[in-house]
């Protein structure tokens, strides 16, 4: 469902979503970079599956995220 880009920050650490499908808490140390790929914080994913896994991304934004 997500793009190689957005897939690999997600699993590392480096960007989350909120239940209501927008991007957020990203903690990277390259923003600029970020930035030039098209992904920012509150960035709304229409597509991005999030019914019945909100304990899965809450669990994601507490451990696995990278403060």
């Amino acid at each position: 469902m997500l793009t190689p880009t957005f897939d690999f920050l997600f699993d590392r650490g480096f960007l989350s979503f909120t239940d209501d499908r927008k991007t957020g808490f990203i903690s990277v140390p390259f923003k600029y970079d970020i930035s030039k790929l098209g992904i920012s914080d509150n960035k709304i994913i229409p597509y991005l599956p999030t019914d019945g896994r909100e304990i899965y991304l809450d669990y994601h934004r507490t451990t696995i995220l990278k403060k």
